[in-house]
């Protein structure tokens, strides 16, 4: 007999009555594990985690399979790739911890690791859009920052960086003009918050780990005359 232990988010949808209580959601969640088709028997119990701890955790858990796998890989302990992992994993237990000092000094950690964004300060509007425009500067054409926090992509056209949400994408082409996305949009000072050092509305965190781990996608750009 193997015995495992996991913590999930589990999310129910009922057609019928909502559960009255708690105790009669984890009854309803037990006799359905507990079915006897799978050959396991279930004990379903609460945890007392917040959704936000929950993410942290999961965070924590990816950044740390992301070392072994690196690990397991290579086993090469001063590669590039192998630090950028163990500086993310530092930087996602910073965090669970609340600890605002250990956090900046993890991202501080994270940040020296990329050239062209040392000496930036990412919590400022200046600092973001330079530091997404270094990024993007020896891409090839076509090649956009994913830009999760805003729901889309960044681009640089001509030494001119561009705003665009991820609907303008479709099977990975965006129709241009004049080489510039359809709707795109240069980011501007007036929707940034100086006081939550992000866009505004946006979490700083998130609006700070699209540069710290940056994610890229190419794009095929399609003039609109050419469609």
């Amino acid at each position: 007999m193997y015995v495992s232990n996991t913590a999930v988010a589990l999310t129910i949808t009922k057609k019928e009555a909502p559960f009255t209580d708690k105790a009669s959601m984890l009854r309803w969640v037990d006799a359905c594990l507990n079915c006897n088709t799978n050959n396991a028997s279930v004990v379903v119990e609460p945890l007392n985690i917040k959704l936000a701890e929950l993410a942290s955790l999961q965070r924590i858990d990816a950044s740390f399979d992301a070392v072994n796998t690196l690990l397991d890989g290579s086993g090469a302990l001063e590669s590039e790739p192998l630090q950028r992992a163990v500086y993310r994993l530092r930087l996602d237990i910073a965090r669970a911890s609340g600890d605002n000092r250990r956090i900046l000094a993890a991202e501080a950690s994270l940040q020296e690791l990329n050239p062209v964004l040392q000496g930036l300060d990412l919590s400022t509007f200046e600092g973001w859009v330079a530091a997404a425009t270094a990024l993007l500067a020896d891409k090839p054409s076509g090649t956009a920052l994913d830009d999760t926090c805003f729901g889309g992509y960044m681009l640089l056209v001509g030494g001119t960086l561009y705003a665009f949400m991820s609907h303008a994408v479709v099977d990975g082409c965006v129709v241009t003009e004049w080489g510039i996305p359809v709707d795109g949009f240069e980011p501007d000072l007036s929707i940034w918050s100086n006081e939550g050092s992000c866009w505004e509305a946006h979490d700083p965190v998130m609006s700070r780990d699209v540069l710290l781990n940056p994610k890229f996608v190419q794009l095929k750009l399609i003039e609109g005359d050419a469609q």
